[in-house]
């Protein structure tokens, strides 16, 4: 079997981070910043896991884009933040 790492990690929805606390019991330790810039009316997150053989995950918490949330913006930030990535998922 393969096991995957990648560079980082986009959740989409901004409620994941209520159930982390799980990774405790897993020996994953955490963190989780929520950032001051505002994106229709809710604030991003970012983070980073950290796994007991060393390998760092960083990752970052938007809201679902659906429901009157412009997507545009959200790709704005993740552009602003992790230009590579998003310059990836747009081939």
């Amino acid at each position: 079997m393969q096991i995957i790492k990648p560079d980082v990690c986009i959740f989409v929805g901004l409620r994941n981070d209520k159930g982390m606390n799980i990774l405790d019991e897993k020996g994953v330790k955490y963190f989780i910043q929520t950032l001051d810039e505002k994106i229709n009316n809710s604030y991003p997150k970012k983070g980073e896991l950290q796994f007991a053989n060393g390998y760092k995950l960083p990752f970052y918490m938007i809201h679902h884009t659906s429901l009157g949330y412009s997507p545009q913006l959200w790709y704005d930030f993740l552009n602003k933040e992790i230009p590579e990535v998003v310059s990836f998922l747009d081939k």
